[in-house]
């Protein structure tokens, strides 16, 4: 039955199954073995990259990690419930865990619904506010910028040099750009990359400065030397009293993702619900073509390195609902609302 359960599976995230075989495709999928075929195909490709890119978020979301869950019959709820059923699989019933799988796979293969991406926000990033926020620089890079915490560019960003000033904690996954190498300062240190994935945490008044890198490498120097140079899954804390660091392995990303994902766990909560917090962290105005959809409730999770397109494309995928986003009027999302 493997090899009838692959084809299919290619055939729909192509979009060319027929009535029959999607009779076929949501009967396989009942079946515990076929969703231990659909969740090792999914590591699989997770292997192939060696880390997890940001384009691959979705697959490793909490969707995923509670369908292995579900599978090994632990007692955590499927994450994610959509509450009008998709429109490719009517009338069957699949599993709401197993079709966000599905969906996340549709959203690697599928052309994007993004006519333009709003341009990066000229504002500045020195006031603190209390949620998290997830900043698209001049340059393409990305940094999710924790809650009370504050971020400044440099005058001349993204000329000879990309230079920023943090107070607090982010995680940056920084663009690779040959002769602009990307410097953080933080008090006494300065963090220098050229294209990498760390996070910093550096409060104001605290006695510690901490810097875990995910992929890539990173220099870290205060005014005399070189501290260290740290290397993927690498965590250095540096003591400001003594000037002194100490280094040790950790799982750098599951560092990562325990705070960025605390704002984006939706336990149940409306899509209108979600959607004021999306437009916070994300900095866009997001609007519902049909208010019927604001309505309906919703249950996943994600680990708060996503762009704004991959939330989305899961989200509305789950919800039988479309959306656009563009310069002028920000995201609208279109969709019946719940059955």
């Amino acid at each position: 039955m493997q090899p009838d359960l692959i084809a299919l599976l290619e055939k729909y995230l192509s979009g060319s199954l027929t009535e029959t075989e999607q009779q076929l495709l949501a009967a396989l999928l009942e079946e515990e073995g076929n969703q231990r075929i659909l969740a090792a195909l999914i590591d699989q490709q997770l292997e192939l990259t060696g880390h997890e890119p940001p384009e691959y978020a979705p697959l490793k979301a909490a969707s995923f990690r509670r369908l292995e869950a579900a599978m090994d019959r632990s007692e955590e709820v499927a994450p994610a419930r959509a509450v009008s059923r998709w429109r490719r699989l009517r009338p069957f019933a699949v599993a709401a865990s197993i079709l966000l799988v599905l969906a996340a796979g549709l959203y690697l293969l599928a052309p994007r619904r993004v006519t333009s991406m709003p341009a990066p926000s000229e504002i500045s990033y020195a006031q603190a506010v209390p949620y998290t926020r997830h900043i698209i620089l001049p340059d393409s890079s990305t940094i999710i910028l924790r809650a009370n915490s504050t971020l400044q560019l440099g005058r001349n960003f993204n000329t000879k040099t990309r230079e920023v000033v943090l107070i607090g904690e982010a995680y940056f996954d920084i663009r690779h750009s040959t002769g602009k190498p990307f410097i953080v300062h933080t008090g006494a240190l300065k963090t220098t990359v050229l294209g990498t994935a760390f996070n910093i945490i550096a409060y104001a008044g605290a006695r510690q400065v901490t810097v875990a890198v995910t992929k890539g490498k990173v220099k870290i120097e205060d005014h005399q030397k070189t501290v260290a140079t740290l290397m993927p899954d690498c965590e250095m804390v540096y003591t400001l009293n003594d000037s002194t660091a100490a280094q040790q392995p950790v799982d750098a990303y599951s560092l990562v993702t325990s705070w960025t994902k605390k704002e984006v766990l939706f336990e149940a909560i409306s899509f209108g619900s979600i959607a004021d917090i999306l437009s916070r962290r994300y900095g866009v105005t997001i609007r519902f073509r049909n208010n019927a959809l604001k309505e309906c409730h919703v249950r996943t999770a994600f680990k708060g390195t996503e762009s704004l397109p991959e939330v989305l494309d899961l989200l509305c995928t789950a919800m039988n609902a479309s959306y656009t986003i563009n310069d002028s009027e920000g995201v609208m999302i279109s969709g019946d609302g719940c059955n």
